[in-house]
Parts: structure tokens; sequence; C-alpha cells
């Protein structure tokens, strides 16, 4: 959809602030990693007329503590009937896969108890949620735990509809992300001056729009044949021009 160019006097945060600037995101849902998980980001995606979905690490060891809290048992100086609304504010949604030799679930679970709480600090936001992540293959369970926050209100998104969206985050990563720095190595490539990393990222665009368009599944895969027959790499551009 869009990419902008970090210099070296700013960060991948205000990037991005510029980028969602110029990108339409009325009515669409906007998923991170935790280095986006700021304020502005929050802010300038509601103003836009969108929503997001953003997760919580240690980058924000606050929230995360408050988040984590709203999910652990019940403290001692709640009341019975503070207990009940903060049991009663928490929608749970599992799934499970198999393949490939292992086994995960996928374990979520979204609150609205802190939201008037967040709400001033983090624009938008509308509930919070704990993911919990189990593994097993061939006897060995890896668990891993991620909080986040989202300003999808309860009446439009609940954990199942959270916890699909969560998956299609990871969707783009390994399609996008990981074929850019796995199988077209972009984070070992040496072109780093002047105007060469941007125009080697558009043509890095270009090549996973091929991938999808006309080689398999598998971005490995496709890049054999070319890198055996470069001729036919002109062919297929022919067919773009």
């Amino acid at each position: 959809m869009g990419q902008l160019r970090v210099d070296a006097k700013t960060n991948e945060h205000k990037a991005a602030l510029e980028l969602l600037e110029v990108l339409l995101v009325t009515g669409k849902v906007v998923t991170a990693d935790a280095r986006f998980t700021h304020r502005g980001v929050c802010a300038e995606v509601i103003e836009a007329g969108g929503d997001s979905i953003l997760p919580v690490t240690e980058n924000q060891p606050t929230l995360r503590a408050d988040i984590a809290a709203a999910f652990a048992a019940p403290e001692a100086g709640l009341s019975p009937l503070q207990a009940a609304r903060r049991a009663e504010s928490i929608d749970r949604a599992c799934d499970v896969d198999k393949g490939h030799g292992r086994i995960e679930k996928r374990t979520l679970e979204v609150s609205t108890w802190l939201a008037e709480d967040l709400e001033p600090d983090w624009p938008g936001c509308r509930q919070v949620f704990r993911l919990e992540r189990e593994r097993r293959t061939q006897g060995k369970v890896e668990v891993e735990v991620v909080f986040g926050i989202t300003s999808l209100p309860r009446e439009r998104t609940g954990a199942r509809e959270l916890l699909g969206a969560t998956r299609g985050h990871w969707g783009i990563e390994n399609g996008l992300h990981g074929v850019r720095d796995g199988t077209l190595r972009e984070d070992a490539s040496r072109i780093r001056k002047r105007s060469g990393p941007e125009v080697m990222a558009a043509l890095r665009n270009i090549v996973i729009l091929l991938f999808k368009r006309f080689g398999p599944k598998s971005a490995a895969a496709a890049t054999r044949p070319y890198v055996c027959n470069p001729e036919e790499s002109l062919e297929v551009l022919s067919t773009l021009i």
C-alpha cells in the first residue's frame, strides 16, 4: 500500500506517523509490531477513521503490567461486585491447529475492564487482550503470552473476531516480511547509500507481486527456476508492461 524511507535522524515510529497521513485508513483495521505501539499512532489511526490492534511488550512496561493484572486472579482488595463485573467483562476464544508435526493452541481473552482508565492516555482504547500461544512438538511444549490493546469495541469485535485478526497480522509477517528478510535477504543487503535502499525495496515489492501472481506458494521455490533461467524473468516482466 505504501512505504516510506526512515532517515538516519528519525525512527520507524515517526516515519509510520507520516505514512499514516497518506494511506487510506478510513474503515480499516491497522495492525503493527510492538515498536509502533505509541500514543501518537493510536491517535493518528482514530483521527483517520480507522481502528488499531497493537501488541504491548516490555517497551511499555506500565501498560503491560496493567493489562496483565486485568487477567490475573482477582485481588483481595476487590469487592464481590467488582470481581463479578471484571469477570463479566472478559470474553474468550480458542482454536487449535495440527500440522507439520506440531500442535498449536491459541487462547485469547479480551476485556473492557481497563478501557475507561486507559483511554485518556491511549486514544481510542476500547479493549485489552491477552493471547497465549502453546506449541507442542515431539513432546516439547513452548508457551508464549502476548498482551495488547485495540480500539475495536466489544459490540463489533469479540474474542473470536480478535483472534482471527491477530492471526491475520502474522499472515502479513510470514507472507511479506518473512519473504523480504528470509528469501530475498533484505536485512543482509550491503546497499545502504543514497537512494539505493529505496530502489531495492521497490524492486523487492515487484518481485513479491510476481511471486503471488505467477509463482508457486513458496517464494523460495519460485526463485530457483528464475535463478537458473534468467531469461524467463524477462518474459514475466514483459507481461506487466
